[in-house]
């Protein structure tokens, strides 16, 4: 556990070449913002579980093709759309 608070690092938002993006057992709160999602097209395990998420899970997870884990468990997300294929 990092304890890392608040949102996600704006840093994550212009990375394209992450390939593993692993946040979890912190203590991030809020919604996750739709356009972390934008430039991470090579993403393949995205891990937001144990922390203090909220909201529902951003429409724009559903174009990334490579992924293949997602983990919010522990996470309050409250709406998780008919779209999402892993």
């Amino acid at each position: 556990m990092n304890e890392l608070t608040g949102g996600i690092p704006e840093n994550v938002y212009n990375t394209s070449n992450m390939v593993n993006l692993v946040l979890s057992s912190n203590n991030f709160t809020g919604q996750i913002r739709s356009d972390i999602f934008t430039n991470l097209f090579q993403l393949r395990i995205l891990a937001l579980d144990d922390n203090g998420f909220s909201g529902p899970v951003p429409e724009t997870l559903s174009p990334l093709s490579q992924l293949s884990k997602f983990l919010v468990k522990c996470s309050l997300i409250v709406s998780w759309g008919n779209h999402y294929h892993f």
